[in-house]
């Protein structure tokens, strides 16, 4: 009877910390995301990298966790650049974190992205990504949208 009794003690604080863990996963689906900035950060064969940083708030509660962010890059609505930020961010409750992410133009886009900045007009932007966030039940994303204007 008492080895019953101590399994079922085990799955039952299993369970509990279980939600825990899911809740703090789930809570990064309330959080804002914002562009914080883009800048170059080299050269290589495959092309130019970009350095975009996205900013997250959370505004819940509890802690929330970010494990992993894909992204493509759009300006004036053409796909310029891909990126993805695959190691794991936590966010305390009421604090932001800026997130590195890495993307790369293949010299191919390279000419798009010439002309629009030659333009000399207004460009828009848009970053259109999946959030990860890891349960025990697997990996599951939902997406994230930036946009606006660059000056």
């Amino acid at each position: 009877m008492r080895p019953r009794v101590l399994v079922a003690a085990i799955c039952a604080l299993a369970l509990v910390a279980g939600c825990g863990i899911m809740e703090r996963r789930l809570a990064i689906r309330n959080c804002r995301f914002s562009l914080k900035g883009v800048r170059p950060s080299g050269i290589d064969l495959g092309g130019v990298r970009f350095l975009v940083t996205i900013g997250i708030r959370n505004p819940n509660d509890i802690e929330t966790v970010l494990d992993g962010f894909d992204a493509d890059f759009f300006l004036n609505g053409r796909r310029i650049v891909q990126g993805s930020h695959p190691v794991k961010v936590s966010i305390p409750p009421g604090e932001s974190r800026d997130v590195p992410l890495e993307i790369a133009a293949p010299y191919g886009g390279i000419a798009d992205l010439v002309d629009i900045i030659r333009s000399g007009s207004y460009k828009d932007y848009r970053l259109a990504g999946q959030a990860y966030f890891d349960t025990v039940a697997g990996r599951f994303s939902f997406p994230v949208e930036i946009a606006g204007k660059f000056p």
